[in-house]
């Protein structure tokens, strides 16, 4: 939209959140018998811990959990090293079991009709007919935005939602004054 003469003060609500690190289980891994949740309960104890005893000290219960040291959860890399246990028994890197994005997630997930969204405003400058800003969009942007997006859908609000209900309502009020107007004359 940036690229679009006339059109600005752009924003959205998507705001970025934590950094968070994806996973995907490699093939020869499930071939050991692994699965994502065996990777997500590795890291999960390896940074929060597993629980590994309940101790009774007076009246209160106490629980023993067992993590990774804090100065080897604190970067990337230590994150790499995490080791996780097949069903063979053998410990491996979690890198030879799963490739390992690191992304940025969203502060808060939006949804509209229980679909995630994403709200994009712009303001168009008066010289620009706003019909002439549709039509380029629809022309130019869209096709992109469809062909890498496929599942994405989009709906116009503001001033061009307002115009088409507009019109809808003047073809009602249309016809109504035509019937009335025939009533009145027969």
């Amino acid at each position: 939209m940036r690229g679009f003469a006339g059109v600005y003060d752009i924003r959205d609500d998507s705001s970025p959140g934590k950094v968070e690190f994806q996973f995907a289980i490699k093939e020869s891994a499930k071939s050991l018998g692994l699965q994502v949740t065996d990777l997500a309960e590795t890291v999960r104890n390896a940074y929060f811990g597993a629980e590994v005893m309940r101790l009774q000290r007076g009246r209160n219960e106490v629980k023993l959990m067992v993590r990774y040291p804090q100065e080897q959860r604190r970067s990337l890399a230590d994150f790499r090293e995490i080791r996780v246990r097949g069903a063979d028994g053998i410990e491996r890197p979690i890198t030879e079991i799963a490739d390992i994005t690191v992304t940025r997630g969203y502060s808060e997930i939006n949804r509209l009709d229980q679909l995630r969204s994403i709200t994009i405003s712009a303001a168009i400058d008066s010289a620009l007919r706003t019909r002439r800003a549709y039509d380029l969009f629809e022309a130019e942007m869209v096709p992109g935005l469809l062909e890498e997006y496929p599942s994405l859908r989009f709906r116009w609000e503001g001033q061009q939602q307002e115009t088409i209900e507009s019109f809808g309502s003047l073809g009602i009020g249309f016809l109504l004054a035509m019937g009335l107007m025939y009533v009145l004359l027969v």
